[in-house]
C-alpha cells in the first residue's frame, strides 16, 4: 500500500509499484518553530530501497540542504534573469516557470501597494552572457525592468539574508538599480556589485531618481560611473545604515556617493573609493548627513579625498574623516558643517564649520584593518589607544555590526565601538539550495 509514517525527524513513506519509469511524488510541508531564523540552513538525506535486487544501489540516497528565506509575497527560487510572463498578475512566473528576481520586481511594480521579495544565499546575475538556448540579452535605456537595472517605480522590499552572501550583480552591463520619482526601496542584507550604467553617467551600484530609499546592512562595492560610482542621489531621499560603502569608482565627482538631494549615512564604513573629487562623498545642491560615520583610506586625483562639499551641503557628526588623500583637500575640499565630536586628521584646504570645539584635530585615527564584521558587512575597529574611544556623543544605540553602545564610559566616533562584544547572532552559511518560507 501507499502512506508515510513519521517517527521523531524520520518520515517513511511506501511507494508500492511502479512500472519502469513510473514515477510517485511525496509533497512535505515542513513547519518551523519561533526559534528558526532567516539564514537558518537544515540539512536533510533522502534514502530508497526496494524489495528487490538493486542494480545500482550508488543512487539511493540523496543528501541536500534547505535555507530559510524571510517570509515575502514573492520567494526567488532562480538564479536567472527572465522576465516576468505577465506583470500584475499576482504571480512571479518566467517562461521556465522560475520566480527571477528580475521577474519578482517587475510583478511589484505592477501591482498596488507594497510587496516583499525574498532572495536566499547566492548570485543573482543581471544581464547574463548567452548559456545553452538562451540568448544574452543586452541592456536597453527602459525603466520598467525588462532589460538592464532593476527598475523600482513602486514600494518595493528586498530581504536578502547577508551583505556578504546574497549578492545582486550588474555584470558590468548597467547599473545594479535605479529608484524612480514613485519608487519605494527597502533593501535589507545584500551585496550590490559590478555596477555601470549604460550612459556612464550617474550611479553605478544605485541612482535614486527622485524615489526614497533605505539600506540596511547593504555593501556597496565594486561599481563605477563618471558621478556616484557607488550611489548617486539626485534627486530623492536616502537612507543608509550599518553598511559598507567600498572600493567604487567615479570619473568625475563621488567615488562612494553623490549627493544632490537628502541623503543620510548612520554607522557606516566609506573606504578605498576613487574619484576626480570627493573620493568617499562628493555633495552638491542637497543636504548630505553624517552621524557614526567612517571616511577612511579613499582619495581623488584633484580635490576632497574624502569629502568634496561646497558650502553647508555635509553635515558631520560622531564622523571619522582620516587616512584619504588628495592633492588639494585630502580630508575634505572646501568646507563642511560640523556638529560636533569629528576627528579630521588634515584641514588642509578644508574649512569646517558649526560646532568644532569638541573635535579631534591633526591626529590619526588609529584604526586596525577592513575586516568582515558579525553583521557580515566591511568595518574598521579602533584600535586600544585611538583617541576616537569614548569621545563620541551617545546619538544612535548601536553600531555598525548592531553591537549596543556605549561600551565603557563613553560611546566611541566612528562606524563601530571599540570593545563592543563582536559575536554574530547566527551562524551563516554560503549554501543556498531549496527555499522553505518561515511561517
Amino acid at each position: 500500500g501507499n502512506g508515510c509514517a513519521v517517527a521523531g525527524n524520520q518520515l517513511t513513506c511506501i511507494v508500492g509499484t511502479l512500472a519502469p519509469g513510473e514515477q510517485r511524488d511525496f509533497p512535505v510541508r515542513a513547519v518551523f518553530d519561533t526559534t528558526t531564523r532567516a539564514g537558518d540552513l537544515f540539512g536533510n538525506q533522502v534514502e530508497v530501497s526496494q524489495n528487490g535486487a538493486d542494480p545500482i544501489p550508488e543512487n539511493n540516497t540523496l543528501a541536500y540542504d534547505i535555507t530559510i528565506v524571510h517570509a515575502a509575497d514573492f520567494i526567488v527560487d532562480s538564479y536567472g534573469d527572465q522576465t516576468d510572463l505577465t506583470p500584475g498578475d499576482g504571480f512571479c512566473a518566467t517562461f521556465a516557470e522560475t520566480c527571477t528576481l528580475r521577474a519578482a520586481v517587475m510583478e511589484s511594480n505592477a501591482l498596488a501597494g507594497r510587496q516583499s521579495i525574498a532572495l536566499g544565499y547566492g548570485v543573482y546575475l543581471l544581464n547574463p552572457p548567452a548559456t545553452g538556448n538562451v540568448a544574452a540579452v543586452e541592456p536597453q535605456q527602459e525603466d520598467n525592468s525588462v532589460s538592464g537595472d532593476l527598475d523600482i517605480n513602486d514600494d518595493v522590499v528586498i530581504l536578502g539574508l547577508s551583505a556578504d552572501n546574497t549578492v545582486i550583480h550588474g555584470n558590468g552591463k548597467d547599473r545594479v538599480i535605479q529608484v524612480h520619482p514613485n519608487g519605494r526601496l527597502q533593501l535589507e542584507d545584500a551585496l550590490l556589485t559590478g555596477g555601470s550604467p549604460l550612459n556612464a553617467f550617474e550611479g553605478g551600484g544605485l541612482l535614486n531618481s527622485g524615489g526614497q530609499v533605505t539600506l540596511a546592512r547593504v555593501s556597496i562595492i565594486g561599481n563605477a560611473a563618471v558621478n556616484g560610482g557607488g550611489i548617486a542621489n539626485n534627486p530623492g531621499s536616502i537612507l543608509v545604515r550599518e553598511s559598507t560603502i567600498m572600493g567604487n569608482v567615479a570619473s568625475a565627482g563621488g567615488g562612494g556617493v553623490s549627493n544632490q538631494a537628502e541623503l543620510e549615512l548612520r554607522n557606516v564604513t566609506v573606504s578605498g573609493n576613487r574619484a576626480q573629487s570627493g573620493g568617499a562623498l562628493a555633495g552638491g545642491l542637497g543636504i548630505a548627513r553624517l552621524e557614526n560615520v567612517t571616511i577612511t583610506d579613499n582619495s581623488a586625483s584633484s580635490s576632497g579625498g574624502g569629502i568634496s562639499s561646497p558650502g553647508e551641503t555635509v553635515v558631520a557628526v560622531n564622523t571619522i574623516i582620516a587616512g584619504n588623500d588628495a592633492p588639494t583637500g585630502p580630508a575634505c575640499g572646501a568646507a563642511f558643517r560640523s556638529q560636533g565630536n569629528n576627528l579630521i586628521d588634515k584641514l588642509d584646504d578644508c574649512s569646517v564649520l558649526g560646532e568644532t570645539g569638541s573635535n579631534i584635530v591633526g591626529e590619526a585615527a588609529e584604526l586596525d584593518d577592513l575586516t568582515l564584521n558579525a553583521a557580515n558587512t566591511f568595518s574598521q575597529t579602533p584600535l586600544d589607544d585611538s583617541r576616537v574611544i569614548d569621545r563620541g556623543s551617545c546619538r544612535v544605540e548601536i553600531d555598525q555590526r548592531g553591537m549596543v553602545r556605549p561600551f565603557g564610559s563613553g560611546c566611541d566616533i566612528g562606524a563601530v565601538e571599540f570593545g563592543a562584544d563582536d559575536v554574530p547572532e547566527r551562524l551563516t552559511y554560503r549554501t543556498f539550495l531549496p527555499l522553505v518560507v518561515r511561517k
